[in-house]
């Protein structure tokens, strides 16, 4: 599974999510999404999956985490 770096940046800003803040729910650093989203490097999959259930707004796991973010 893959995904572009415009990809990436695009739904994180449709999510209202900064670097940072989806850094730490996928366990790297701040500077790592900067690099995907510059296209720098690679998003391996497993984090593409993970950023896929973050992010889509369909997902049940987006909705937990707009609860966590906000509470």
């Amino acid at each position: 599974m893959k995904m572009k770096a415009q990809e990436l940046y695009e739904l994180r800003i449709a999510a209202s999510v900064t670097q940072e803040e989806l850094a730490d729910h996928l366990g790297v650093d701040r500077r790592t999404v900067g690099r995907w989203e510059n296209g720098q490097i690679k998003i391996p999959c497993v984090s593409v999956i993970a950023i896929r259930a973050l992010l889509l707004p369909c997902s049940p796991t987006h909705e937990a985490w707009r609860c966590m973010a906000i509470g």
